[in-house]
């Protein structure tokens, strides 16, 4: 009786301990663990960012290192609007542009941080060897970019002109002078 106890509190210890280290290996880190990641973690190896390499940077240097950079581009970014003579160029400054980096880099930081073990330990391995590059996106001010386009519209739109005959009064018999009309103009602002 006192063996076969034993090998049921063996067989019990040791499907405990499996169930545990089933439990580490396959579930994710918890919300807190993940929200270091920004304050105390680095990138893994092989993540570059618009061609720089941030691998075993924190999310702050990485930031800092890529800024100034990011800054550079967004201001040669514009929009150049025309319509017959009238030119209109519109800056990142004018539609508010701001630039993606933190998002992207939010994104970059957590691959092989926030999976469980093993799939953390697989993604680590498949970046090291493979390489994953980040760009960098921008995104314009939604208000700032209709407030524009309202204003090249009042510019440019017009109202169309009906086609018209007027007397001429100055002639010995009846004559009538003709007008053309003009068609009108409305520019698609959501298209711009």
């Amino acid at each position: 009786m006192f063996l076969l106890s034993k090998y049921v509190f063996i067989f019990l210890a040791v499907a405990t301990a499996g169930v545990l280290i089933a439990t580490l290996l396959l579930t994710s880190p918890a919300e807190a663990d993940v929200e270091k990641l920004f304050t105390e973690g680095t990138f893994i190896q092989g993540i570059t960012v618009e061609g720089v390499d941030v691998s075993g940077m924190t999310y702050k240097q990485a930031r800092e290192t890529l800024l100034p950079a990011i800054e550079a581009k967004k201001a040669k970014l514009n929009i150049t609007v025309a319509h017959d003579s009238a030119v209109w160029i519109l800056t990142a400054g004018d539609l508010g542009v701001t630039s993606l980096l933190d998002d992207m880099l939010s994104e970059a930081i957590s691959l092989g941080h926030t999976g469980s073990i093993v799939e953390n330990s697989e993604m680590e391995k498949q970046i090291a060897e493979q390489g994953m590059d980040y760009s960098v996106g921008f995104e314009a001010d939604s208000l700032a970019l209709s407030e524009k386009a309202a204003s090249i519209a009042a510019s440019l739109n017009s109202a169309p002109v009906e086609p018209y005959a007027s007397a001429v009064t100055t002639a010995a018999a009846p004559e009538f002078e003709y007008h053309q009309g003009t068609d009108g103009y409305l520019l698609d602002e959501e298209a711009l």
